[in-house]
């Protein structure tokens, strides 16, 4: 992270006739922090109404950090929708798995080693993502889950 004090600007220069992946956002009025110099004239205050957006341009293929797609299996949950306890079905003969249980912001609230069944009584009403873990957690499968009371 940089932190800086007082003005700050950023800019580029065009040296060329290549198109520059920078475009316009109509939505965001910031033209009186938008400058452009063309010429020896100076800094000039934009007129257009909008603020400046950056596109990144990738040569390369983008990396999502997802290395393996694993093979969908039959596993199931029930009930669904349901109200205190998950069970879990057709794990494929895995002897070595993980159920976890997380809330729609991602926090793991509930994790359990090699079972066919999870305790969500304590949980509040709503919605919920059941994930199948391998020995090495790595997701295999997640589902959505709806508790209610």
């Amino acid at each position: 992270m940089l932190e800086v004090e007082g003005d700050f600007y950023v800019g580029w220069i065009q040296s060329s006739n290549y198109f520059l992946n920078v475009g316009l956002d109509r939505n965001t009025v910031n033209n009186d922090r938008m400058f452009y110099k063309v010429n020896a004239l100076g800094w000039q205050q934009s007129t257009e109404q909008g603020s400046v957006m950056i596109r990144p341009y990738f040569k390369q293929k983008l990396t999502t950090g997802i290395n393996n797609v694993h093979k969908k299996s039959d596993w199931k949950i029930y009930p669904n929708p349901g109200q205190g306890y998950i069970q879990s079905t057709n794990l494929s003969n895995a002897t070595e798995y993980k159920l976890r249980v997380l809330d729609l912001q991602g926090r793991v609230l509930k994790q359990q080693q090699s079972t066919n069944t999870i305790d969500i009584s304590d949980l509040e009403k709503g919605i919920y993502l059941i994930q199948l873990l391998n020995s090495n957690n790595e997701i295999l499968q997640t589902q959505k889950y709806l508790k209610n009371d």
